[in-house]
């Protein structure tokens, strides 16, 4: 009935937020082993994973009453309560893994996302080059027989019925009216007098009908109508050095700039006018990392019941040579664009296994999707899970 599960309480001198500070001195109190049921929930998890950081705060807070004097562990504990109640109070979301099901292997290696057309869905599957798709009715994702290298995101024009699939390390962009079909793809690698190098995303905006592809470095936009229609580009390379994906919300476009840690808002395509999001606490430029070491590294972006969600590419061995917790703000949510540039976010890490990379978000049917994989050991653990709100429950 009953797992065990241990954690540490600490209690900080000074006040913790995400910003990084030059006087944080730790002073370690206490360690407590907690017994939680077996079948925990999520929301169970990200309580848990909240405790440390509340804690921090009680201290604090309890630090300013006494004017700079050691608080009691009774008064902390008291604080520490208040704001746990706050915590709980602030969870509303549930999460399931959604593929492969519960105690089967993982046909995917990097799983970067799932995308739902139609009535098909279909899984990018990066090390081992593979597109997988199952359609309605079906428990088993089938391989799509196309030679891929390392493949990133696919996208669906409703317009004219033409699929997109990123060929990334080919260099290439697939389309044509079925995937499942390769005599019905074709392929082009340059686009607006740009040629593709090693395009990471694809994304249709159905309203207006334009098709975006993004070139990662130099981060080049490009987007057209069809194949040889309207061709355009932006450069972005002075403003973001290396971006992963793109995101459509309300008819915006939105870049995300991993290496930078920022997030670019398209308010003209055609006169180059854009809005630059800076995450806070960013140390160095790099693609992958830890909060402690690097500051965000965005995957990918996703506007859901009311939130942004960000995914950050952090992984275990990036705290190979100084121990740190790999898994802090590698998922996170915030309501304004105001609070992601003061590091007001919600760590939401804990919803998801700990140790793994999430990338690509898909909003689809009432739910958000978050594709996570094994940096190290491609297929272990890789999976894509399903995260919910109470109202949509």
């Amino acid at each position: 009935m009953y797992k065990q599960i241990k954690a540490t309480l600490s209690f900080y001198e000074v006040c913790h937020t995400n910003q990084p500070s030059k006087n944080k001195s730790i002073i370690q109190r206490n360690r407590r082993d907690f017994l939680i049921p077996s079948n925990i929930t999520a929301r169970a998890h990200f309580f848990l994973h909240h405790i440390l950081r509340i804690s921090q705060t009680a201290a604090s807070t309890c630090r300013d009453v006494i004017q700079g004097k050691q608080c009691s562990t009774a008064v902390c504990a008291l604080l520490y309560c208040v704001f746990f109640v706050s915590v709980c109070t602030a969870s509303d979301l549930s999460i399931t893994r959604y593929i492969p099901s519960a105690n089967s292997p993982s046909p995917f290696q990097w799983c970067t996302g799932i995308f739902f057309i139609k009535n098909t869905q279909w899984v990018v599957s990066l090390k081992n080059s593979t597109l997988f798709y199952r359609d309605q009715g079906e428990d088993h994702f089938s391989p799509v027989d196309l030679e891929l290298n390392q493949p990133h995101s696919i996208a669906y024009n409703p317009r004219d019925g033409i699929y997109y699939l990123v060929d990334t390390d080919n260099h290439r962009l697939w389309y044509g009216r079925d995937l499942k079909d390769s005599s019905t793809l074709k392929t082009v690698a340059n686009l607006a007098g740009i040629a593709l190098k090693r395009p990471h995303d694809v994304l249709v905006d159905p309203g207006s009908g334009w098709v975006y592809v993004l070139n990662p470095a130099p981060v080049q936009l490009i987007r057209f109508k069809e194949i040889g229609d309207r061709e355009q580009f932006m450069d972005l390379s002075a403003t973001l050095v290396y971006a992963r994906s793109l995101t459509l919300v309300d008819g915006k476009i939105y870049v995300v700039g991993a290496a930078s840690g920022k997030i670019v808002e398209i308010d003209d395509f055609l006169n180059n006018e854009i809005k630059v999001y800076s995450s806070p606490g960013k140390k160095l430029i790099k693609s992958s990392g830890n909060w402690l070491r690097t500051g965000l590294i965005p995957d990918d972006l996703a506007f859901y019941e009311g939130f942004w969600y960000v995914t950050s590419y952090f992984h275990k061995e990036s705290c190979a040579k100084i121990p740190c917790d790999y898994d802090k703000n590698k998922f996170i949510r915030f309501a304004s664009w105001q609070d992601f540039e003061h590091g007001s976010w919600q760590d939401l890490s804990a919803l998801l296994p700990s140790g793994l990379v999430p990338y690509f978000l898909t909003v689809h049917g009432g739910a958000l999707y978050v594709a996570v994989f094994n940096h190290s050991f491609p297929g272990r653990g890789d999976a894509v899970y399903r995260i919910e709100t109470e109202q949509a429950n």
